[in-house]
């Protein structure tokens, strides 16, 4: 996964995203998740991380990460800009 994780940078900023948090560290408060780890994108809408989930430039190394660890993505709705 080293070399996904090298890859992603740039890949995310040609549709505008960014990494807001990687790694373990996260305390479950409530729930059964088990918290081994988070990765945590930032793109400036929903249709940018569309864009990037289905582009060409991320198929392979979403292939990739399917293939080698178990994990759930979600995509948020836009949210308006706090006041």
């Amino acid at each position: 996964m080293a070399r996904y994780g090298a890859a992603m940078p740039a890949i995310l900023a040609s549709y505008g995203g960014k990494y807001r948090f990687v790694g373990p560290g996260i305390e479950v408060l409530e729930g059964d998740w088990d918290g081994r780890g988070l990765v945590m994108l930032e793109f400036p809408t929903r249709a940018d991380a569309m864009r990037w989930y289905e582009s060409d430039a991320y198929a392979p190394w979403r292939e990739l990460r399917q293939q080698v660890a178990r994990t759930t993505l979600l995509c948020t709705p836009d949210a308006p800009a706090p006041a």
